[in-house]
């Protein structure tokens, strides 16, 4: 309930580090440092990677036991 009676003066509101002067020693790296950015970017992509391979796996593995049980009907 209380939250609901938060006045826009309220310190709560100087919490966020986007409002107001920063040094851009307080910020973290992801948000001064391009290079920590692009790391992030590139480890995302190699875990989607990652997951992609493994669903390609399962679906080989689906493809070679349905068609070895259509060998094995011949």
């Amino acid at each position: 309930k209380k939250l609901f009676r938060l006045d826009v003066d309220d310190d709560i509101w100087q919490e966020d580090p986007g409002l107001g002067p920063q040094d851009e020693g307080d910020l973290p790296q992801w948000q001064v440092d391009r290079d920590v950015r692009e790391g992030i970017i590139m480890f995302l992509e190699r875990q989607r990677c990652l997951e992609e391979v493994e669903r390609l796996n399962a679906e080989a593995r689906a493809l070679l036991g349905w068609w070895l049980e259509e060998r094995d009907v011949l």
